[in-house]
């Protein structure tokens, strides 16, 4: 039986979804308790979600008695639970993924401004979520204008080496591709002072992807509902496909490994 040092889960679409039941996250904490015994092995959420947004959901999670011991937000933010039961920031790092993905988007700013005018002159009834100039985050009114608005999106992108699409239902953003998740448990291996091989990861999007090839956890694997170039990297990786969909997934991926 292979030793996990550190569990990294993806949030949405992962662990966390509408159909997502407690009875389903009882039996994940069970799986964390097992492995916590064993090998003390840490759990750290990565997810593209500012901190705002993932208090409601911890929430949820601490009144079933699960508490991360990391949390990675927005793709590579690190904040690590203290003695007192709070997320402090990794300051340094924290402020370096920020300076970096400022330079990048101030570098870009005209082009990107550009893509989201002509996708939004396409679908005017778009919603700009974007909390910045440069941002382009975008909701539309359906899961089907949102595709139809990716596939825009990616002809005007084309094969830029800077940024990357991601789309959830009816939303559509540009991510860069400077801190990312994969960074962020790379970065998380240095700190536990951890092998490769021992870390597990599991996700189902393109901002998992950097997670999941197998550069940075040994251990890879995604959920059913996860897309299908997700698939094909961790089948690569020689990781673990579920064939159940998202908590019931990761908890298919998680007792395979352990």
């Amino acid at each position: 039986m292979p030793k996990v040092s550190l569990i990294c889960t993806d949030l949405d679409g992962t662990l966390y979804s509408e159909e997502m039941r407690s009875d389903h996250l009882l039996r994940f904490r069970a799986l964390l308790q097992r492995a916590s015994r064993q090998w003390r092995t840490r759990w750290a959420i990565v997810t593209g979600r500012p901190l705002t947004d993932m208090r409601p959901i911890l929430m949820d999670f601490m009144t079933l008695g699960m508490v991360p011991d990391f949390l990675v937000l927005e793709d590579a933010l690190i904040h690590v639970r203290n003695r007192r039961g709070r997320f402090a920031p990794r300051r340094w790092w924290n402020f370096n993924v920020r300076r970096q993905r400022a330079r990048l988007f101030n570098h870009h700013t005209d082009i990107i401004k550009n893509w989201r005018r002509e996708v939004m002159r396409q679908f005017p009834t778009a919603v700009n979520r974007g909390r910045k100039m440069i941002d382009l985050w975008l909701e539309f009114k359906d899961e089907a204008q949102a595709q139809a608005a990716e596939e825009l999106l990616r002809t005007l992108v084309r094969d830029s080496v800077h940024f990357y699409i991601f789309r959830w239902h009816s939303e559509l953003c540009l991510a860069p591709k400077s801190g990312t998740k994969g960074q962020a448990v790379d970065k998380l291996g240095r700190i536990l002072r951890i092998p490769r091989e021992t870390i597990f990861a599991v996700g189902d999007g393109p901002n998992d992807l950097t997670m999941l090839d197998g550069s940075v956890a040994g251990m890879p694997a995604c959920v059913a509902n996860a897309l299908p170039e997700i698939k094909e990297a961790v089948r690569r990786a020689g990781g673990f496909v579920a064939e159940k969909d998202a908590a019931k997934g990761t908890i298919e991926a998680l007792t395979f490994y352990m």
